[in-house]
């Protein structure tokens, strides 16, 4: 009846769940007569629980009314203008079940329940439209956010008292100090307090002493390692690839040092957001915005894709794109949309394709981050023009000051000069088969000086053949220049992640007359780089980058023909394993005849322009060609132009980072296997299918959403940009909080902060705000928040100060059987909630109390669980996550995570106690408490761990430990300190 689900709808489909209402009669009669029917017959094959055939899935009221691409399986109160009944009763061309017909009674239930109206117990979807849906909190514009001045009315305390008092409920009393002070140091930095931290706070009896700590641990540096890690989560976060090979990016962790200085210097969040989507177009002049870009490639990436799957897997990317951007800044399930207009929320599939229309040309690459890019920006068109400057006093001396020599040069009878290097101009670029047979996928685009350019280059490159048609005999060098682009990762020359590239062999063949070709033996006679000459293999690695480089080959014999040979060098690139990204970025090929001075550095002219040159010597008029010739000996022109050759072969890229982003106008990062690149155009699918598209997608915002022109978020660009600023126009209106986004997003993200600082938010769904998603506990408060967030200028340093600073924030965490009874789940805040520490603020707290704590911050991270840095600088790689971060619940990064789920389980417990590492932190924490006596070691041994000392049972069940062999068992002491619940639980 219909083809096969998509994935987007299956799970959209699995949100459903039963409701049924006891002692309706039609609800009985679908229980007793029809489902048990559809299951036994029609489940097996029609179900969101099968591999769904047809498209139908007969176990939800929406499946059954959906249908598929034959229509609705069934018209309520119409039995003869249904498909299901037709197909049951064998009187079409469907017959269902194909196993045999069903009984006459069966049927005859079947239509009377569908003449009922056919009444079905399980949810369907209510059509909501978009003035309904703006009556709801979520989707209302925050009141008071274009007054500045206006303050945001209560404090934190008295919206929570005021639903307190509700229920004649009170705020519990304040927690003592060192509670207090181990809970900020837990929630702000992820890391306990020393314990002279804890004496200086405790000792502190000024009114001011709680707000000072705050200030001093919002701005300790290692705020943003604990806050930025609770992001990453949101944005997916991961070092490598996903998938089957799951391929490494050496340089995603510039992402996650975006987001630790992100939070550590206050970034406005309204420019955290925009930078994420479009930093390269918005702030192109700051190295931050460009790394942020790494929040849209943070995703996974097939690898391994053929020419018949890449527009679906382009598909695939651009929802992931708006998938996350929904969830991750407006809290919506705007990927619900891709097949078929969201059931719940007035999305339609049009938006969400409109949407994905902003990302329409843009590619993940290795950006080039230079460390100030309008200096840079400066060097580059200095150099640039320098560089025109010397080309322009060569082509002056040629045009002036060469004719006169040259003229007297021409009617003596010339001995050629010492022949240049020839540059090959090629007749003919072929593009060869890969290792795995299909046709290789690349755009070659010649450059001025002769070289050429990789500009598309996806999949694995196969041998790249260029062919030239020359004259001249005694060819015997071949010489391969790597060149420089602003283009290429570490400006190349090459296109590996790191701007490396690799050739496994060059060969040579000639081709005569008679169409027989011949290959050419070829030796590697000399390199400008470090490795040895031998073979035919070359490679520029990493203390040869950003620069030009050069490797010359001797033909084992000299050859050519006098009436024209045909010059084939063939470039074969890696294959198709992890390393064929190595591909070579930019180069130029030059033939050498015998007496050419074979340097891998020395002077090059073009091969037509030689040839021309040798014909024309013996002519009657003295033409440009001829007058290149004669240059080759001149000592005035040699001078000029070894300068030129000088100036472009000694300059050196601006100082910059690489990182993993997202751009335009830029050849994308590679993949293994790759078909075609795309258009740039997005359609809008029926189906979320690509095969079934009905047309092309304009960007535009979401209609829910949008209350004022979309003009008003676009931004104007130069004719010379490389980017099409629609990205910038999409997130200046996710941030816009009086006519666009902006008023959801600031909801968003302090629920996220509130989340964080009491375990559960104001909204207890924290990435879906839409219909199906939980009401807010405090609505005003959450409203009130928001609009301070906005009025101090996107601060979230202030959404913190003012959650931490409140009474709420601040009272004891014991359970209180009376408000219990009342609240059970403390949704109201009786209490402050205790929960356990996150997977990284465990093993940091265990590496700060023994003192092994490495607080080197930001650089390149390690997957060795032997690390003593802070745990958010372990590699996220998808195939290869951390054993005892898993263990402690770490997300899996293939999908944003808006709430880490919380296990207790016995592995938990096995990891602490039999763990190398652990082991590892409790002797070193044991090693603190050598030499002193037991007394004093079960002391210092609670106030490292739990910041207290500890109680008069605790110390007795303690040194009855230690008795026997104080010092043998100081070690076993320690490990247990590490696995109290107390050390790892926030109070």
């Amino acid at each position: 009846m219909m083809n096969s689900l998509t994935r987007s709808a299956i799970l959209s489909l699995l949100l459903f769940v039963p409701d049924v209402c006891a002692g309706d009669a039609g609800t009985d009669f679908f229980e007793n007569k029809i489902r048990p029917v559809l299951v036994e017959h029609c489940y097996s094959c029609h179900s969101t629980n099968a591999k769904t055939k047809a498209g139908l899935a007969l176990d939800t009221k929406v499946g059954v009314l959906e249908g598929g691409d034959s229509g609705p399986a069934l018209v309520p109160g119409k039995p003869s203008e249904s498909l299901l009944l037709t197909a049951v009763k064998y009187a079409g061309e469907t017959k269902m079940p194909p196993a045999g017909k069903l009984p006459d009674a069966v049927i005859a239930d079947l239509e009377k329940w569908i003449a009922m109206g056919a009444p079905d117990p399980r949810v369907a979807s209510k059509a909501i439209t978009i003035d309904e849906a703006r009556k709801r909190w979520a989707y209302q514009p925050l009141s008071g956010v274009g007054d500045r001045g206006s303050g945001v009315g209560k404090s934190v305390d008295e919206w929570i008292n005021t639903r307190l008092a509700g229920k004649k409920l009170t705020l519990s009393p304040a927690a003592d100090a060192r509670t207090l002070v181990r809970r900020l140091y837990l929630d702000l930095l992820g890391l306990p307090p020393s314990p002279e931290q804890v004496v200086e706070f405790v000792n502190d009896t000024s009114p001011k002493a709680y707000e000072k700590l705050v200030d001093h641990l919002l701005a300790n540096p290692q705020f943003g390692e604990r806050w930025a890690r609770h992001w990453l989560d949101v944005a997916r976060f991961a070092e490598s690839s996903g998938y089957e090979h799951d391929n490494d990016r050496p340089h995603a962790y510039q992402y996650r040092d975006f987001v630790i200085q992100a939070f550590n210097h206050d970034l406005p969040f309204d420019k955290f957001v925009q930078w994420q989507i479009a930093g390269d177009e918005l702030a192109p002049n700051e190295p931050l915005a460009l790394k942020a870009t790494g929040f849209l490639a943070a995703g996974l990436m097939n690898g391994q894709v053929t020419e018949r799957e890449v527009e679906k897997e382009r598909y695939e990317v651009l929802d992931d794109w708006v998938g996350t951007i929904g969830t991750a800044f407006l809290g919506l399930t705007v990927g619900c949309a891709r097949c078929h207009d969201h059931k719940f929320d007035p999305i339609r599939a049009e938006d969400y394709y409109r949407m994905a229309a902003h990302f329409t040309s843009a590619v993940r690459v290795n950006l080039n981050v230079p460390h100030d890019p309008p200096a840079a920006k400066r060097m580059i068109a200095e150099h640039q023009r320098h560089i025109a400057s010397l080309e322009e006093g060569v082509r002056r001396f040629e045009d002036t000051k060469a004719h006169g020599p040259a003229e007297a040069w021409r009617a003596s009878t010339p001995k050629l000069p010492v022949a240049p290097w020839l540059v090959m101009t090629a007749d003919d670029t072929q593009k060869g088969k890969t290792r795995r047979g299909l046709e290789s996928d690349f755009d070659l685009t010649p450059q001025p000086d002769g070289s050429y350019l990789f500009t598309r280059l996806n999949g694995d490159v196969g041998p790249i053949k260029l062919t030239t048609r020359t004259t001249l005999e005694k060819i015997a060098y071949l010489r391969i220049e790597a060149l420089s682009d602003e283009s290429l990762p570490n400006y190349g020359p090459g296109f590996g992640n790191h701007g490396n590239f690799n050739i496994d062999s060059v060969s040579l063949s000639i081709t005569g007359t008679d169409g027989k070709a011949k290959s050419i033996k070829l030796e590697k006679a000399a390199t400008t780089t470090d490795d040895k000459p031998g073979g035919h293999a070359w490679s520029v690695k990493a203390n040869n980058l950003g620069h030009d480089q050069a490797a010359v080959f001797k033909l084992a014999e000299p050859i050519g023909n006098s009436d024209g040979a045909g010059i084939t060098v063939t470039i074969h690139c890696p294959g198709d394993s992890p390393s064929a990204r190595q591909t070579i970025g930019r180069f130029r090929l030059s033939l050498g005849l015998a007496d050419t001075d074979a340097s891998p550095t020395g002077i090059d002219l073009p091969l037509e322009v030689y040839e021309r040159g040798i014909k024309e010597l013996a002519g009657d008029e003295l033409t440009p060609a001829v007058v290149k010739l004669y240059c080759l000996n001149d000592a005035d022109w040699q001078r000029l132009d070894a300068a030129m050759r000088t100036a472009k072969r000694d300059w050196r890229w601006p100082a910059h980072d690489l990182a993993f982003g997202v751009t335009e106008g830029l050849p994308p990062y590679r993949m293994m296997i790759q078909g075609p690149d795309l258009s740039d155009t997005t359609h809008i699918l029926k189906r979320g299918d690509p095969n079934k598209k009905e047309a092309v997608a304009t960007p535009a915002t979401l209609a829910l959403l949008t209350r004022g022109a979309s003009s008003r978020w676009n931004v104007a660009f130069v004719n010379d940009a490389k980017t099409s600023h629609r990205r910038a126009g999409l997130a200046r209106w996710l941030t816009d909080a009086e006519q666009g986004a902006g008023s959801l997003v600031a909801r968003v993200i302090v629920n996220r902060l509130w989340q964080h600082h009491f375990g559960r938010g104001i909204v207890a769904t924290p990435s879906d705000f839409g219909m199906q998603g939980d009401a807010p506990t405090h609505p005003e408060l959450l409203d009130a928040l928001a609009v301070e967030l906005v009025q101090s200028g996107w601060s979230l340093k202030a959404i913190h100060k003012r959650i931490v600073m409140s009474a709420t924030y601040r009272q004891a965490s014991e359970r209180r059987p009376d408000a219990e009874r009342i609240d059970p789940e403390n949704t109201l805040l009786w209490r402050y909630p205790p929960r356990r520490l996150e997977a990284e603020a465990i093993r940091d707290s265990m590496l700060a109390v023994s003192g092994r704590l490495d607080a080197r911050s930001l650089g390149t991270g390690t997957l060795d669980e032997n690390m003593t840095r802070r745990s958010i600088y372990f590699t996220v790689k998808r195939s290869k996550l951390i054993p005892s971060m898993v263990a402690l619940d770490w997300p899996e990064a293939l999908t944003g995570i808006g709430r880490r789920t919380c296990t207790t389980v016995p592995p938990q417990a096995l990891w602490a106690m039999n763990n190398s590492q652990v082991r590892k932190y409790a002797e070193a924490l044991a090693g603190k408490l050598a030499g002193l006596t037991p007394n004093d070691a079960v002391t210092h041994g609670f106030e490292l761990t739990v910041a207290r000392p500890p109680t008069a049972s605790e110390r007795l069940a303690a040194l009855k430990f230690l008795e026997p062999d104080p010092t043998a068992r100081l070690v076993d002491f320690a490990h247990t300190l590490l696995m109290r619940s107390e050390f790892v639980t926030i109070r």
